[in-house]
């Protein structure tokens, strides 16, 4: 059987891991990152908004309240634009 530097693992009583073990640690390191990386993804996406055919500027102050967003805009681009959003 043959190692390379990325296979070899010193235990402290000068042992190797085999290397299925050290498949099974490094498939469980990348499972564990990304289900915490989509946790913290979905903590901050947050945003309650139920809008049929309301105007864009109304939509965007409620946007920006809940989520402190500010938005820059001229107001002749969104003054007669109507959206719908949610369910």
């Amino acid at each position: 059987m043959k190692l390379n530097a990325f296979t070899k693992v010193i235990l402290p009583f000068g042992g190797l891991l085999p290397p299925k073990v050290i498949l099974a640690m490094k498939i469980t390191t990348f499972l564990l990152l990304v289900v915490l990386v989509q946790v913290s993804a979905k903590s901050y996406s947050q945003i309650n908004l139920n809008e049929r055919n309301a105007p864009l500027e109304k939509v965007l102050r409620s946007i920006k309240r809940q989520t402190g967003y500010s938005f820059f805009y001229d107001i002749k681009d969104v003054k007669n634009t109507k959206v719908s959003i949610g369910k």
